[in-house]
């Protein structure tokens, strides 16, 4: 589903969500971690009654998740001067990003950095 789906039919998401959860549970996952932070929200916020099979079953938000690891790093760099290495996954947007960035933020009316 596009995110223009999930917007029109979050009971159709929820649904799709469980029934791919439940094929995981089915699998040997005895945790979810909701990737897609657009599913995930929209999971999160329309999340009713569970199946009974998903009961037990913890889901974590990637949102929250995302949230959670920069607090942990800005933690460790406050209080351990522990900061992260740049060359690889957490390298600085190369410049087409830094382009595409710009694009987007004009789009949405916000002022460029």
């Amino acid at each position: 589903m596009g995110i223009e789906e999930v917007e029109r039919d979050p009971e159709r998401n929820r649904k799709r969500v469980i029934e791919i959860v439940q094929q995981m549970v089915c699998d040997g996952a005895d945790l979810i971690i909701l990737g897609c932070t657009i599913v995930s929200a929209f999971f999160a916020r329309e999340k009713r009654e569970l199946p009974p099979d998903l009961l037990g079953i913890p889901f974590l938000d990637s949102n929250v998740c995302s949230l959670k690891t920069l607090e942990m790093l800005a933690d460790l760099q406050q209080k351990c001067g522990v900061t992260v290495n740049r060359r690889i996954y957490y390298a600085k947007p190369q410049d087409g990003e830094r382009e595409a960035f710009q694009r987007n933020r004009k789009i949405y009316g916000l002022p460029l950095l």
